[in-house]
């Protein structure tokens, strides 16, 4: 969509998926200067957000890490994101991300409402009422997490 008509694309999945605000983070030693190892830590972190996340990426690349759920250990997904990619994560899924050799990029990021919180993953996000609920849905019933 070098023609300019990701915009619209973008506007019209934002529309469809009940997104009402955006940001543009662009996540490169130039823009982040000292603070760009540190957030690179940040990203990587293990993560979830209680509403889906919806990015695209604008220019540079990297790997989105999901979970992948088909047994009792836990495997991770990588996903290279490269511009112009398109991604949806559902709510409460943990993931990381970070760049690839490039060491850059520039991800526009769709949001429901305003920004939510993101929770590392821990013993208390495990039990999350949103998360539980997820993790059923995965198994096509109600689950509980000891």
């Amino acid at each position: 969509m070098e023609d300019g008509s990701w915009e619209e694309k973008i506007n019209e999945v934002a529309r469809e998926r009940g997104h009402k605000n955006c940001d543009v983070i662009n996540v490169s030693r130039e823009e982040l200067g000292e603070a760009y190892e540190g957030k690179l830590k940040i990203f990587f972190e293990e993560h979830m957000h209680e509403d889906e996340e919806i990015r695209y990426i604008l220019s540079g690349s990297g790997f989105f890490d999901l979970p992948e759920h088909s047994g009792p250990d836990e495997e991770w997904i990588r996903v290279h994101v490269t511009p112009g990619d398109l991604l949806v994560v559902p709510a409460e899924i943990y993931n990381r991300f970070t760049p690839d050799e490039g060491d850059r990029t520039k991800t526009m990021r769709l949001f429901n409402e305003e920004p939510k919180w993101t929770h590392n993953r821990s013993q208390e996000t495990d039990q999350n009422p949103f998360r539980v609920g997820y993790l059923g849905s995965l198994k096509g019933g109600a689950i509980s997490v000891a």
